[in-house]
């Protein structure tokens, strides 16, 4: 395998907190397939090498399928991920949420994954989504 087409730890979104601020900035495009949230890397976490790189979360709900049919999602995602992340806009954390029970095709897959993500990128940004206050119950 090239070195060029690797999907290392380094590229794992992993963690609460990633995830929510990947979320919280809502650049998000979608087709009724997936959905890809978009956020730049925080300025605190060095880039690699000097080249900043592309990192890939990845949720998919019990409402896809079983843990068969998920874990297919999450194989058929991080391969079009592998093939496409010189392609994609660098210094971002991609999140897919999948909305579908069946995968595509993965030459299918990996034209959504950029056009989404190139989509998701070029949208303006939103506020950045604060949590509502505690509501005090009357009695």
């Amino acid at each position: 395998m090239s070195a060029l087409l690797r999907f290392s730890a380094a590229m794992r979104l992993s963690g609460q907190r990633a995830f929510a601020r990947v979320f919280a900035r809502r650049q998000t495009a979608g087709n009724g397939v997936i959905v890809v949230h978009v956020s730049p890397r925080p300025e605190n976490e060095p880039a690699r090498g000097g080249i900043p790189t592309v990192r890939l979360g990845l949720s998919v709900s019990r409402r896809v399928g079983g843990a068969v049919e998920r874990q297919q999602w999450k194989r058929a995602i991080r391969e079009a991920f592998r093939h496409i992340q010189h392609q994609l806009p660098a210094g971002y954390d991609y999140v897919v949420v999948v909305r579908a029970k069946t995968p595509p095709v993965m030459e299918t897959l990996r034209a959504m994954l950029l056009s989404l993500a190139e989509h998701a990128v070029r949208r303006p940004r939103g506020r950045i989504r604060q949590s509502r206050p505690q509501r005090k119950e009357s009695t």
